[in-house]
């Protein structure tokens, strides 16, 4: 997604949120009998660092990927250790000889693009549905804890939160209690 249209969309929601929350200060100072709103902060980038299971999902999907990252490194050393050998042997090699070279290695290059086109779109999936999956964990923690504690609305990103309204560390809690690891 394009940067500027992200920074362009928080805008907007920031200025949303305090237009509802000048409202409702308004409405409060005309009518004191007016409930305050009771308000929640989450730090998703938090959650997706610090928690348990998000460490606990990076390393697994590290260790899913190894054989293939290291796949890719031997074929990057196969391909340099050809061209190196292309390059000292090219002026002793007849034009077949080194034309048949060039076209293996120009081969194996294009591998080894493959392979890593391929393994860099594997992962980012794998790693988007990963970290999708925990956010929707973790705004089913939000959501339980923003009822427990009687809040009115639970905001995502700010410009600055008092921590007497960030909920983060509870909502860490909460998730890795209800996703324990499977190695004790």
């Amino acid at each position: 997604m394009n940067p500027r249209f992200l920074g362009a969309r928080a805008l907007r929601a920031v200025l949303s949120c305090a237009v509802v929350l000048a409202a409702i200060g308004a409405a409060h100072a005309a009518d004191p009998a007016t409930p305050m709103l009771r308000i929640g902060f989450v730090d998703t980038q938090r959650i997706l660092q610090d928690s348990a299971l998000a460490k606990r999902e990076s390393q697994q999907l590290q260790q899913e990927f190894e054989p293939r990252s290291a796949h890719i490194k031997a074929l990057a050393q196969q391909v340099a250790a050809q061209r190196k050998k292309l390059q000292d042997d090219a002026l002793v090699m007849s034009d077949d000889q080194r034309i048949a070279e060039q076209a293996q290695l120009t081969e194996l290059s294009q591998r080894l693009r493959d392979a890593q086109q391929s393994f860099a779109e594997d992962l980012d999936a794998k790693r988007n549905a990963d970290v999708q999956g925990l956010l929707d964990k973790a705004n089913a923690v939000v959501t339980a804890l923003a009822r427990q504690r009687k809040l009115d609305i639970v905001f995502q990103s700010a410009v600055y939160v008092d921590p007497r309204v960030d909920m983060t560390a509870a909502v860490i809690q909460a998730l890795d209690a209800a996703n324990p690891s499977n190695s004790h």
